[in-house]
């Protein structure tokens, strides 16, 4: 009888803590939209610059580095240029300000100096990537500047700890205005830019507001499943009311099923049903699935409205992107509703075009996901005329 009384005390215990509620994140800080051309002082410091943070996975917390890909054309009058070819009051011209495909919150723009941003560098012209961001960030910058007609190009690997500009002289002035140095062109002067932000991030640590692993399979369950081969699965009842309302109502409405204590689900095969079951007790997914299988799991959590097994999958295919299935887990993500899992692919794909590395069976690609997917690649132009 004691032993009887320690087990029930244990499984109290085990449903107590299951429900502890993981504490909440804070909230980020806004953003302050801030112009300072002063600060472009600081930014030549070709002697400090810092390399890109490696792509390392450390022990507690491991990290992961994510790419966020820009580029940008910008095209200036040459009469424009000539007006400040000798101003010594440190005259810039700033280009329209955008935003990094998928990456809220931050903008970048480019600055030009036709004779220098200080005094020191006057006769030089100058241009810098400046980028606006919230305050306390960091993060690395790969990127390249390139006037085409002059064949010149630079490449650069910066730090960014404040709102600053970085960069490096393209010319003298003199030379900038030298018909035979064709940085200008039928009176116009393009540069582009192109490259990735990158932010070193430690792994999410998972959000578990229910935590049942301690429960599975260790017996006391008080309710049965039925699939419709009359294949059966035991559970406890405070596991699928924690993780769908649907079973929540059913159990607490004095239903048929909450009397019995049993209920049948006819519309999914019983493999469907016991790995539902599985991953609300431990919020995991194996590798032997199939991705029919895989859809009929979304399908039963959508039906049973079961968030958990949505997030599972979604988390789970998101890790096993590549090249080889980006295509075909896109329109996966698709046909299911998985929004967060298209956003994942259509980061997966925009970094593979930025780096022009080939996506096989890109032809299948969802047509309307595939017209977005070119938005979001295309290279930003402005025109200062």
């Amino acid at each position: 009888m004691p032993g009887i009384r320690r087990n029930i005390s244990n499984i109290r215990n085990l449903f107590r803590n299951a429900f502890a509620r993981a504490p909440a994140a804070a909230a980020a800080s806004g953003e302050e939209d801030v112009i300072d051309a002063e600060n472009v002082e600081n930014a030549v410091n070709d002697e400090n610059v810092q390399n890109v943070i490696n792509n390392s996975v450390a022990s507690t917390p491991s990290k992961y580095m994510l790419e966020y890909p820009f580029a940008l054309e910008w095209t200036i009058a040459e009469n424009h240029l000539f007006a400040f070819k000798d101003a010594t009051n440190n005259a810039l011209f700033r280009s329209e300000t955008f935003t990094p495909t998928t990456f809220p919150n931050v903008t970048y723009c480019l600055d030009l100096f036709p004779n220098g941003c200080q005094p020191k560098y006057r006769g030089l012209t100058m241009i810098f990537l400046r980028i606006e961001f919230e305050d306390g960030k960091k993060f690395d910058t790969e990127y390249s500047f390139s006037v085409e007609t002059a064949n010149w190009t630079r490449k650069y690997n910066y730090n960014y700890s404040e709102r600053e500009g970085r960069g490096d002289s393209c010319c003298t002035t003199e030379e900038l205005f030298d018909p035979s140095k064709k940085f200008i062109v039928d009176g116009k002067f393009t540069i582009k830019v192109e490259g990735f932000i990158k932010i070193e991030k430690a792994e999410p640590t998972p959000k578990i507001l229910r935590n049942f692993s301690d429960l599975w399979k260790i017996g006391f369950e008080d309710f049965t499943i039925t699939a419709a081969d009359k294949k059966e699965i035991k559970v406890h009842k405070n596991v699928i009311s924690a993780h769908s309302p649907v079973f929540y109502a059913m159990l607490n409405s004095g239903m048929k099923e909450s009397i019995e204590n049993k209920v049948e689900i006819i519309d999914f095969p019983f493999k469907t049903i016991e790995k539902a079951v599985e991953i609300c007790y431990l919020q995991t997914i194996y590798a032997d699935l199939s991705m029919n299988e895989i859809a009929l799991l979304i399908k039963f959590a959508d039906k049973y409205d079961v968030a958990i097994i949505q997030d599972a999958i979604e988390n789970f295919l998101g890790d096993k992107i590549t090249a080889e299935n980006v295509c075909e887990t896109a329109n996966f993500a698709i046909a299911t509703n998985c929004f967060k899992l298209q956003k994942q692919c259509m980061k997966f794909f925009i970094k593979c075009l930025f780096k022009k590395e080939m996506v096989p069976k890109i032809e299948l690609l969802d047509k309307d996901f595939s017209t977005t997917l070119l938005n979001h690649f295309a290279c930003r132009a402005c025109v200062t005329l």
